[in-house]
């Protein structure tokens, strides 16, 4: 069958629409963080807040993270 749910779910896509919701994986991926620095710069409001797919799945605006990171780099 190709590749396992797990791995699709860590991969970061070659094209990122704004839209797109990420695992954390994928948004430690794309910021270019550790995880203790990534979660540490969300409670510190320096990176968004995820989103909430269900009760239990935490998901991070592809297009909210890259205006974060844009707007750090200023």
């Amino acid at each position: 069958m190709g590749k396992k749910r797990g791995a699709m779910l860590s991969a970061l896509p070659a094209v990122i629409h704004p839209e797109m919701r990420l695992t954390a994986e994928q948004a430690l991926q794309l910021t270019g963080r550790g995880r203790s620095k990534f979660y540490a710069d969300v409670k510190a409001g320096k990176l968004p807040q995820p989103e909430r797919d269900g009760p239990q799945f935490a998901r991070w605006r592809a297009g909210s993270l890259i205006d974060a990171m844009n707007g750090a780099a200023k």
